[in-house]
């Protein structure tokens, strides 16, 4: 009664509305990523919410996700939480700052 349903996306909707390329969403639909990306497949073709494409941008945002043994970027943060120059020692010299 009143319930509005979301309506599904495709591929270029969403690789707009997260800000990358089309084979990027793809790469994040796979299993070589640590948190896959929320789709659906219909007759062959992937299909996407906005909400939830939205939910797991939140989520995974300041973690590093593995493609085939690379860590894919992600916002200012090095690999594993450390900055450039604290890798060598493992000292977290960004913790317990707000990361943008």
């Amino acid at each position: 009664m009143g319930r509005e349903i979301e309506k599904f996306v495709d591929i270029q909707a969403a690789a707009d509305f997260l800000g990358v390329s089309a084979k990027t969403v793809r790469r994040y639909c796979t299993s070589l990523v640590r948190e896959r990306l929320p789709h659906y497949r219909f007759m062959g073709k992937l299909r996407f919410r906005l909400s939830e494409a939205s939910e797991w941008a939140e989520r995974t945002r300041n973690r590093p996700q593995r493609c085939r043994g690379r860590h894919l970027a992600v916002a200012n943060v090095g690999v594993m939480g450390y900055t450039s120059n604290d890798s060598e020692t493992g000292a977290a010299s960004n913790a317990g700052e707000e990361v943008r």
